[in-house]
């Protein structure tokens, strides 16, 4: 990802917190952010740099919920059942 690109997700999310940190895997970018309300971090994906519009607690969650995002669309719910099972 690109200088810019970065710059760019960092403008996006800015309503929501300052961004302190990327993680890209593939087509996948996961940008950390420090919730500007609970002061939390918490985990934006995108998807071919396309925004989600959702965010997570977990970094294995963002990511699990990029790939459902890709898969399925904007309206999945694949991830919230992928983590409950890993989680259970």
């Amino acid at each position: 990802m690109e200088n810019k690109d970065r710059k760019n997700i960092a403008k996006q999310l800015g309503w929501l917190g300052k961004v302190t940190e990327f993680f890209e895997v593939g087509n996948y970018v996961i940008a950390k952010y420090d919730d500007k309300k609970s002061g939390l971090p918490l985990y934006h994906p995108y998807v071919d740099g396309e925004n989600t519009s959702e965010s997570y607690d977990t970094l294995d969650a963002a990511l699990a919920g990029a790939i459902a995002y890709r898969k399925e669309g904007p309206n999945h719910r694949a991830d919230r059942y992928f983590i409950k099972g890993m989680v259970a």
